[in-house]
């Protein structure tokens, strides 16, 4: 006669063995998906490529410098950065990504605030622009007839983000500081409150 309570039990021994082993290989990769979102340490300067594609075309949405670019005109990084009195502060963005939106006023003050200060003779201040990398323009367009404020900021397109891919940036808000070379002197990760004395220190240093 045939133990079966002994091959249950062995049975049972079995598959418990099998669940652990199992749980081993799942583990990692449900952890995985827990990683941040977005890095928010403004200080981090990890890898990142030296110097921006300034060749690139990309579409304006609204053009804040004195040329005043028609929407949907293409304009060069080499452009804008031309243009600029000093250092070019490049913004990425996204109309979905709710960090995003929670910087945009802090973004707005600080241009609003370079602007004043481009007024005065012989003041030295960072350009602002701003690259969408929705994968429409028109979705800008929406989300700023829900603002309770007009923004004043340069803001031009990359389609569904291919220079954001080419700068390694898919983690956004992610922001550059630009010299006339193409240079990157700084980056910010994940949103800023963009008139902390942190910010506006490290913007100073690279305007002496």
């Amino acid at each position: 006669m045939v133990n079966t309570t002994r091959k249950f039990s062995t049975v049972r021994g079995i598959l418990w063995i099998v669940v652990f082993f199992a749980l081993l290989w799942v583990f990692p990769l449900l952890t995985s998906n827990n990683d941040h979102e977005f890095e928010l340490n403004p200080n981090s300067q990890e890898k990142f490529p030296q110097e921006f594609p300034l060749a690139t075309r990309l579409t304006v949405f609204r053009d804040a410098s004195s040329k005043k670019r028609l929407p949907r005109s293409k304009v060069t990084l080499q452009d804008l950065v031309k243009e600029a009195s000093g250092p070019v502060l490049i913004n990425f963005w996204a109309t979905w990504c709710p960090p995003c939106l929670e910087e945009l006023p802090s973004i707005e003050m600080l241009h609003r605030q370079i602007l004043s200060k481009a007024l005065q003779k012989n003041s030295k201040v960072p350009t602002l622009v701003t690259i969408s990398v929705d994968d429409r323009i028109e979705d800008i367009t929406k989300l700023e007839s829900t603002l309770d404020f007009k923004p004043s900021f340069t803001v031009v397109y990359d389609r569904e983000g291919e220079l954001a891919r080419t700068m390694g940036t898919t983690k956004f808000p992610e922001t550059y500081l630009v010299n006339a070379q193409g240079k990157i002197l700084y980056k910010w990760l994940g949103p800023q409150e963009w008139l902390s004395d942190d910010v506006l220190q490290q913007l100073k240093t690279h305007l002496e």
